[in-house]
């Protein structure tokens, strides 16, 4: 009885620790795709912060069929008491130069591209584009670019929003020659407040499926970083718990099987579960937000710690009195090498690595401090 006490006192102690650090720090559970993205490249911040921070509560809704416009009226109402007003603003040209000259040079338009082989005809294409002086683009941006290459690709691509037009206070495009009507709402939600974004994201499909099921003829797809955060993190939790029961399932067997003992497997279970408070204890104190898909890439990986009890006890065995010099030198050798190779991860660019190795580090040293301190004691009870 006395192992079952220390080792309940020992969980007692890291489930504290676990809920002292919790309260302090209290961290948030990230689901954002683009957080995975390497934060040494200035320019993929400047996208993020340009495009992707001001978009990410926008939803997309398009609407094809004889009763779109009813589906469409429907649907906006719906959102409406919702909360989910429409939303669709075209950005400033100041904005846009401010942006896009960055890149001059980079982006450039159709006409600029066949233009520039040709020294005669490039130097045509440029005065005509002087003369513009009326033109927006070219004023906006002639003082950051004097090539006038960010002008011509700015002119381009606003041409191509000229396919939106606007009927009877609807936004209407034609694609492929097909007729469709489009719906941009901004929700009122955090995109990335993952329960949140489930409960609204299975409301809106639900009444979705409603419309189409009300009008057969209409089709209706949708899209935003709402439904990809629903998607993302039901398909985590899915992954988590699959991986969790099927690994907690073959622990059970193979340590009945092996050592036919409930004092074996209660011990083997404690080092996994304390390998998994110590790294998540560690990601706490580190990082503020901690991605979803770290919690379902690194509980795979701390199966690793559960060598150190079977080691352990097979050790234990022969042993009875104690662990061999034998095995204490290959116990630390083993956590020395696993944590420098997953401590290389600490310098990623990429936060999902770098949080995986401080997990699986801290995952391992608690495991190894479980192994050593509490094993021998549990074995001999």
């Amino acid at each position: 009885m006395k192992a079952w006490g220390l080792t309940l006192a020992w969980l007692s102690l890291l489930v504290s620790a676990l809920v002292v650090v919790f309260i302090l720090k209290q961290p948030t559970l990230n689901n954002d795709i683009l957080a995975l993205l390497p934060k040494s490249e200035p320019r993929l911040q400047q996208v993020e912060e340009h495009f992707f921070a001001a978009n990410k509560q926008q939803l997309s809704f398009s609407f094809r069929g004889e009763n779109a416009v009813k589906a469409y009226d429907n649907l906006e109402q719906w959102l409406a008491s919702k909360h989910i007003e429409p939303r669709f603003k075209l950005p400033e040209i100041s904005q846009l130069a401010a942006f896009y000259g960055q890149y001059a040079g980079h982006l450039v338009s159709e006409e600029y591209k066949q233009a520039i082989g040709d020294a005669n005809r490039f130097q045509q294409y440029y005065f005509s584009q002087l003369s513009k002086v009326a033109d927006p683009f070219v004023s906006s941006t002639i003082n950051q670019d004097p090539s006038l290459a960010t002008a011509g690709f700015l002119s381009e691509a606003m041409a191509h929003m000229q396919q939106f037009e606007l009927q009877d206070g609807r936004i209407n495009i034609n694609y492929q020659g097909d007729e469709y009507l489009m719906l941009f709402v901004q929700s009122a939600d955090n995109a990335f407040s993952i329960n949140q974004s489930i409960a609204l994201s299975n409301e809106i499909v639900a009444y979705i499926a409603e419309l189409e099921s009300r009008y057969p003829d209409t089709q209706i797809r949708y899209a935003g970083a709402l439904f990809h955060t629903a998607a993302n993190a039901q398909q985590a939790k899915f992954e988590m718990t699959l991986f969790g029961s099927v690994s907690l399932l073959a622990l059970i067997v193979m340590v009945v099987w092996v050592f036919r003992s409930i004092n074996a497997l209660w011990l083997a279970s404690v080092t996994v579960i304390s390998a998994a408070i110590g790294g998540t204890i560690a990601l706490i104190c580190i990082f503020s937000q901690i991605h979803v898909l770290t919690m379902v890439f690194a509980v795979t990986l701390i199966g690793i710690a559960i060598d150190y009890a079977f080691h352990g006890m097979l050790d234990l065995t022969e042993q009875p009195q104690g662990f061999s010099q034998g095995l204490k030198l290959a116990l630390l050798l083993s956590l020395l090498t696993t944590t420098l190779g997953y401590a290389s991860l600490f310098f990623s660019p990429v936060q999902l690595l770098s949080q995986v190795g401080v997990f699986v580090v801290a995952g391992l040293v608690t495991a190894w401090l479980c192994t050593r301190i509490l094993l021998p004691i549990g074995k001999q009870d």
